[in-house]
């Protein structure tokens, strides 16, 4: 059941114990890491359709940063993207999803990102994980 502070925006957490629920078998062939930068307007649901064609590819999100100013957001996802996963076809899709809202949406190899649209913004590098 969801947060009564989450009722409001319809948001679902799911909580687990990481001691007791084991992260999924690692793919086969293998993951490469992928940068997805997200900036532009905020509507409702573009970030629920967003991650929903993620899972479709199996795509894990390991870790986000997001920051809203008024109506519009910047939001990086760093990704585990299984090998073989079709990169053009993703990122083309990424692109129609955000296009009709201005959302732009940048897919990025971890070898070629470098930063962000922004650079106002902090890079991803300098968020710390929590232990």
């Amino acid at each position: 059941d969801a947060l009564p502070i989450c009722r409001p925006f319809g948001v679902q957490v799911i909580l687990k114990d990481p001691d007791r629920d084991s992260r999924q078998s690692p793919l086969p062939g293998g993951v490469e890491k992928h940068f997805l930068t997200l900036t532009g307007r905020d509507t409702p649901g573009i970030v629920a359709q967003i991650s929903g064609r993620l899972a479709r590819e199996r795509i894990d999100i390991t870790d986000l940063y997001g920051v809203r100013r008024d109506q519009s957001f910047v939001m990086i996802l760093e990704l585990e993207v299984p090998i073989g996963v079709n990169i053009l076809a993703l990122r083309t899709d990424l692109e129609k999803l955000g296009a009709p809202i201005g959302l732009s949406a940048t897919l990025q190899h971890e070898n070629s990102f470098t930063s962000i649209d922004d650079p106002r913004q902090p890079r991803i590098s300098a968020v710390k994980r929590l232990p």
